[in-house]
């Protein structure tokens, strides 16, 4: 079959809905295939394809998994501490947590050891540089040092080891849930906001570097979700549900797609990013129920707003314009700011209006769907009510058998994902309807989708 190539003119940076676009012109030549797309984890040709991306699928950009995110974070933040040897303080009057003088050895080990420097953190005043501007590396820095006391704070006295590894959205969870106990204990609302703020910022400023990082990698080289675009067949049959923070999957369907798509309950133009008609039929339906670092949210007026290639930072410092984080619709300086935008990071439940479009998209999409593809995505138990959506959909489903392939960062990863898949008591009814497969692909690095077939 012969490819379609179309050229494109993207806007790289663009103030959506409704906005002025500040534009870079870039001119691109897109291949993409119409028919035969095939795969060795489940998609065969003509077959209604929805797949799942969790964390697992971005690694191959370098993102950590969340078992060793807040390790990965400590590491990140200490890699911009100065050097042992370029140490100008007397340790005569130092102690660490154990009561010992500090070494050099030990100076040298909080760059390498992220669970040492988090149980030696008053040894970190020491070593911050002088001079440093980076927002984002002051931002993390403020928020580890204040996230032991604000857990302590709400009851969660957790030892360094305990935090460190935590799942960061399971952390979050666990302090909502001493909302359940809040009169028995003198837990105030603000103090539970804060402690879930503080882990938010974390989580959000260290994705923001990867996320640098990453895009730094696939221009002009080329990631597997880039790969993974090219080869979707416009002419429909597929949907696509990422539960990842990071943009490197939405960028690719930016530069590649030359019709419009949805995007999570707003309609975009793949072309050059301004939204286009209500009821305008996507060619991919692209849901990010948990958002993303590129969807932001204006404080007054609740509209969700996209930032295009921009790193954002709540201060606007190192930003080409203020304007970028103003909500287009309410333009207007107020006391406080109201009408800048904030982070879209909407963690499983927690806002309920934020992803209440996203749940009925994914409902439909379980019911809509042939085959399933869940690459590094584990079902984790604080997504319940994404497999509550996934049943309402599965009711729905006309199929007589929907084959669910599960392709995890190795073997045993996936096998162990399919069951616990199939012990949760909401799947039992569709024992019959739902083959679950657990794919030998060594993680998405190992996934094919109509590569041999895509010119690059």
């Amino acid at each position: 079959m012969k490819n379609k190539v179309s050229t494109i003119k993207p806007s790289a940076v663009i103030a959506p809905i409704g906005g002025r676009a500040v534009s870079r012109r870039v001119t691109q030549q897109v291949r993409t295939l119409r028919y035969g797309i095939g795969s060795n984890v489940g998609h065969p040709p003509a077959k209604k394809t929805l797949w799942i991306f969790g964390a697992g699928a971005s690694v191959h950009l370098g993102f950590p998994l969340s078992f060793n995110f807040f390790s990965e974070s400590i590491r990140l933040l200490t890699s911009k501490f100065t050097k042992a040897n370029d140490l100008s303080v007397r340790f005569d009057n130092l102690t660490r947590s154990d009561g010992k003088r500090p070494t050099k050895a030990d100076f040298a080990r909080v760059k390498t050891d992220p669970l040492f420097a988090f149980q030696e953190m008053g040894l970190w005043d020491y070593m911050m540089p002088t001079h440093d501007d980076e927002v984002v590396f002051q931002y993390l820095l403020n928020a580890w040092k204040q996230l032991p006391t604000l857990l302590c704070s709400i009851g969660l006295s957790l030892a360094p080891k305990d935090i460190l590894n935590r799942n960061p959205e399971n952390l979050i969870d666990e302090i909502r849930q001493l909302a359940v106990i809040r009169n028995k204990r003198n837990y105030t609302k603000k103090a539970r906001v804060d402690a879930i703020s503080c882990i938010q910022t974390i989580y959000f400023y260290t994705l923001s570097h990867f996320n640098e990082q990453a895009r730094k990698q696939v221009k002009p080289a080329r990631s597997l979700y880039d790969d993974f675009v090219k080869a979707i067949d416009i002419e429909g049959g597929h949907q696509v549900i990422s539960f990842n923070y990071d943009t490197a999957l939405d960028e690719a369907f930016f530069w590649h797609f030359t019709k419009s798509w949805e995007y999570g309950g707003l309609d975009l133009a793949g072309v050059n990013g301004h939204p286009v008609g209500p009821g305008v039929k996507a060619d991919v339906i692209f849901i990010k129920p948990h958002g993303s670092l590129n969807l932001l949210r204006c404080n007054k007026c609740a509209r969700a707003h996209l930032q295009w290639f921009r790193r954002y930072l709540p201060t606007g410092v190192g930003q080409q314009s203020a304007d970028n984080r103003r909500c287009v619709h309410c333009t207007e300086a107020l006391p406080g700011r109201p009408e800048l935008m904030g982070q879209f990071v909407v963690p499983p439940l927690y806002d309920k209006k934020a992803i209440a479009q996203s749940k009925a998209a994914i409902r439909n999409a379980f019911s809509w769907a042939e085959n399933v593809v869940a690459i590094g995505f584990s079902f984790p138990s604080q997504d319940a009510y994404f497999l509550k959506c996934m049943t309402d959909g599965l009711k729905r489903n006309k199929s007589r058998l929907v084959t669910l392939y599960i392709v995890g960062q190795n073997k045993n990863g996936a096998k162990l994902t399919k069951q616990q898949l199939l012990r949760n008591s909401l799947l039992q009814p569709f024992k019959k309807m739902l083959k679950v497969i657990a794919v030998d692909a060594g993680g998405f690095e190992g996934v094919q989708i109509g590569g041999r077939d895509i010119m690059a």
